[in-house]
């Protein structure tokens, strides 16, 4: 995903529990005896309310304006599952994912620079705005 590979794996030490594995992060990994049992896992079902990677036990509508510059690429992909996307006038759009954790559609939406801005939940433009007001600080503003 996204140029780097991914394992979703039970963490040992809270069983029943996954984690998601950064690859390229992995250092000095070595063999050992210990085996593991396989159980059934879907990682479609574990994403489905996910932007990317991160899923989260929360339950967020999130709605974010782009502006006709950013609203062509957006109607290019499906995003996410189940999004739904509301034309606005003069080439603009509005897309709404359901998702489970906001961490990823931040950084998303920061992205974007001026064409996007998160229009709900309130605590992502609360996060939002606290974010650019601290990059503000580094230019100066």
């Amino acid at each position: 995903m996204r140029h780097q590979w991914y394992c979703f794996a039970e963490d040992t030490a809270k069983r029943g529990t996954v984690r998601v594995f950064v690859l390229s992060r992995m250092k000095n990994a070595r063999a050992t005896a210990s085996g593991f049992k396989p159980r059934k896992f879907s990682i479609e079902k574990y994403l489905r309310h996910s932007l990317g990677v991160f899923s989260g036990s929360g339950s967020h509508d999130v709605r974010i304006w782009f502006d006709a510059f950013a609203a062509q690429y957006v109607r290019e992909r499906n995003w996410r599952a189940g999004q739904k996307i509301r034309e606005l006038a003069d080439g603009e759009l509005e897309l709404s994912p359901h998702l489970s954790d906001l961490a990823e559609i931040e950084q998303w939406i920061l992205s974007w620079g001026v064409h996007a801005r998160a229009l709900a939940p309130k605590p992502l433009t609360l996060r939002l705005r606290d974010i650019i007001r601290q990059q503000a600080k580094y230019y100066g503003a």
